[in-house]
């Protein structure tokens, strides 16, 4: 475990871990603004809230993926 914990340290740059944050609140906020916009977007019937979580559960994956893409472009590219 010490030889793991010390060469993950090593390989480890600042770069990542500040990546790693800015992606964890970057998709924390988009599925949160996906999940509440979908939400509002029901109108009167409970038989939508299936339809439009799977709409928001879709769209949510979708832009985390770009995210992803842009943020890692943004970093190693």
């Amino acid at each position: 475990l010490q030889e793991y914990l010390r060469n993950l340290f090593i390989a480890l740059k600042p770069a990542d871990i500040l990546s790693s944050m800015l992606k964890a609140v970057v998709f924390g906020a988009i599925l949160g603004a996906v999940a509440t916009y979908q939400g509002f977007s029901v109108k009167v019937a409970s038989t939508e809230v299936p339809v439009v979580a799977i709409r928001a559960v879709s769209q949510g994956f979708v832009l985390c993926i770009a995210a992803d893409a842009l943020i890692t472009m943004m970093y190693y590219v």
